[in-house]
């Protein structure tokens, strides 16, 4: 635990040291810029070249893999849930190989909600999504013993 904290207090600090505070690439940032990262900014200004792309992969790679580990994690849940009977039961089918092929596809018809933010109101409906998305953990994080069903 202390490893980790020293770890992030030190590079946050090391950060804070590089980067100015009135920069304009950080102030002037959109939000899909990934140029503006303090971390790629930091970089940058120390001179070190390539390294700002080797950074953003290593970040590409990452969200990849939690990508990958929520979806492992969400289609078994909803397996288990069939398999329990809290769920329907087409839901608790699984191929040869031993994946459960519809709550798959269920999670990845979800993943491609992602892209309604490309449209003019795209941002309001991602609001309005994140907005359900906290209100339900009120739901599941109220009694984990009672709300939630791990197999």
């Amino acid at each position: 635990m202390a490893n980790v904290l020293g770890f992030y207090v030190i590079s946050i600090l090391i950060v804070g040291l590089i980067v100015p505070n009135g920069s304009d690439r950080l102030l002037g940032a959109s939000t899909s810029n990934t140029s503006a990262s303090p971390f790629v900014l930091a970089i940058t200004y120390a001179g070190v070249k390539g390294l700002p792309s080797v950074f953003n992969a290593v970040i590409t790679i990452s969200v990849m893999s939690v990508a990958n580990s929520c979806t492992y994690g969400s289609t078994r849940t909803m397996q288990a849930l069939a398999q329990g009977g809290m769920g329907s039961k087409w839901l608790a089918w699984v191929d040869k190989k031993g994946r459960p092929v519809w709550p798959i596809v269920i999670q990845m018809c979800f993943g491609l909600l992602a892209f309604i933010n490309e449209a003019e109101t795209g941002s309001t409906v991602f609001t309005w999504l994140l907005s359900l998305t906290g209100l339900s953990s009120f739901f599941v994080s109220d009694d984990p013993g009672k709300s939630s069903y791990i197999h």
